[in-house]
């Protein structure tokens, strides 16, 4: 299991990297306010790991002036926190909003897509979009028009492989040739020179013909700046194992980059159980000097129309009720939308079958054909879940995007989800939570002025109530804002206020030096 020796290590790099001599991220956005306001009275975990405090945060601009007890006001606006935990606004190192759309280049006017409200409204501060191989590969670009048009939470960008492939090789699945490769890595160069944190593919989405090789070329570009590389899996489940020596391969042939894998899961009933596996995988890379870091969501559900208990097209039903009983023995799959039959969502499988007097597999069958059914169902298990959580290098992030238009709670609720998950399991300490999703993707991400509440770093702040917070897990009410959440704030301003966007957009371009 992951090495017990880790917060010693990782207390001491916090150390070296919250160094006031340590250069700034380059940044770009709107400047914030001189205002003071003085957080009082509050618990506060800095976000490193190390045991809480009692104290006052007083905050200046876009900065933490000074962390300690009974601060005197110096004419601040005063804000009661009293049995609330301050800790550092929360880094989703996975998340999509804006990607795939029109706003995605950075240009976002509307204030509905600025408000970043899913993100926002669930205490993220600073989101890394670029994710699964896709997104601009103009970092320059991307960051120009995001100062002009700043939204309420800071993003960063990775460069993504599949992006540098459509550019130069198109849509063709094929190899690419040895110059396509050297273009390919020169849009990927750029890119870094850009500000971008590293390079992200999504190998399952793509196909042989996106060789490893191809992979490592790659790769190879984002070392010179310290980038690391972020993967959707070539396989989550059955494969599980050998897209991960496929992964750690790239890093180490690519010059021992930190590696980062995307929603870390054993995601199907054939490899369920076997997390300690692949956690010893990951371990033993790391006792060989690699970084290895991952990142998980704070549910065990996918969506889908369930087609892929027929892989073979054939509606046999005697095969279907084989393949839903390997994931549950009631069929307790739940309907979360169906526009065009409206009364089954809500529902689970078993109950829809036995409303129409048919079996799962036959209810199934029925459905597909409306072509618009949508499970909810549990593609992996608590037990396997742990695993990951208290693995010391697992971060969470939401895999959110599309600005929250997308049907899936955790898009809107997975920071504050995972708090509650752990309250109720007591899976780890509250100030190691809270790491999980500050001080850790600070690190890295390379980040020196983030992630960590301290005097002279940037003023991202979440204030919620241990207590209490927790959002909304069913699908079918997604779009629902969590529970507990007092206060955000993003360089110094606040933008949400216990559940209400103020109409602020603080937010950062953060570019990588």
């Amino acid at each position: 299991m992951a090495s017990q020796a880790y917060l010693l290590g990782v207390t001491i790099a916090m150390c070296a990297l919250l160094c006031l001599s340590c250069a700034r991220e380059r940044v770009t956005g709107e400047a914030p306010s001189a205002a003071k306001v003085l957080l009082r009275g509050g618990t506060v975990y800095d976000g490193t790991g190390a045991p809480p405090v009692r104290a006052d945060v007083l905050i200046a601009g876009d900065s933490v002036v000074a962390i300690g007890k009974e601060l005197r006001t110096g004419g601040a606006k005063v804000i009661n926190c009293s049995g609330l935990v301050v800790c550092p606004g929360f880094i989703d190192v996975h998340n999509h909003t804006l990607e795939g759309s029109p706003l995605g280049d950075g240009i976002p006017t509307e204030d509905t897509a600025r408000r970043v409200l899913a993100e926002v409204g669930q205490g993220i501060t600073t989101l890394v979009v670029g994710m699964d191989g896709s997104g601009q590969l103009d970092v320059a670009k991307y960051a120009e028009t995001f100062r002009r048009y700043p939204k309420s939470a800071n993003f960063a960008r990775l460069v993504g492989h599949s992006a540098a492939r459509r550019a130069i090789v198109g849509r063709e699945k094929r190899q690419a040739t040895p110059e396509e490769l050297a273009e390919m890595a020169a849009l990927i160069d750029k890119g870094m020179k850009d500000g971008a944190f590293g390079l992200s593919s999504g190998l399952e989405y793509l196909g042989d013909y996106a060789t490893t090789e191809e992979v490592i070329a790659l790769a190879k570009a984002v070392a010179p700046y310290g980038g690391y590389y972020e993967t959707h899996l070539r396989n989550e489940d059955v494969g599980v194992f050998d897209a991960t020596a496929e992964a750690i391969r790239i890093c180490r042939e690519a010059g021992n980059i930190p590696l980062s894998i995307s929603h870390i899961k054993v995601g199907s009933y054939e490899v369920w159980h076997q997390a300690p596996k692949l956690e010893r995988m990951l371990d033993d890379a790391r006792a060989t000097g690699l970084k290895v870091y991952a990142n998980i969501r704070s549910s065990i559900c996918w969506a889908s129309d369930l087609k892929s208990f027929d892989p073979d097209n054939k509606r046999d039903l005697a095969k279907i009720d084989v393949e839903i009983r390997k994931y549950w023995p009631d069929a307790a799959a739940y309907c979360f939308d169906c526009p065009s039959h409206p009364e089954l969502v809500g529902k689970t499988l078993d109950k829809i079958a036995a409303s129409w007097n048919v079996t799962p597999a036959e209810a199934l069958v029925r459905m597909w054909d409306f072509k618009d059914a949508r499970f909810e169902f549990n593609a992996m298990t608590w037990e396997d879940k742990a695993v990951f959580f208290k693995d010391p290098y697992v971060m969470i992030s939401s895999d959110g995007g599309e600005g929250g238009s997308r049907k899936d709670p955790m898009i809107w609720s997975c920071f504050p989800i995972w708090f509650a998950l752990n309250r109720q399991h007591e899976w780890l300490p509250m100030e190691d939570a809270v790491r999980r999703c500050t001080g850790l993707p600070a690190e890295m991400l390379g980040l020196r002025d983030r992630g960590v509440l301290k005097a002279g770093m940037k003023a991202d702040v979440v204030v919620f109530d241990p207590k209490t917070i927790d959002g909304e897990r069913h699908w079918d009410k997604y779009n629902t804002l969590p529970r507990g959440i007092a206060l955000v704030m993003v360089n110094g301003v606040v933008v949400m206020d216990h559940g209400k966007h103020t109409g602020k957009f603080p937010g950062r371009m953060i570019l990588k030096k």
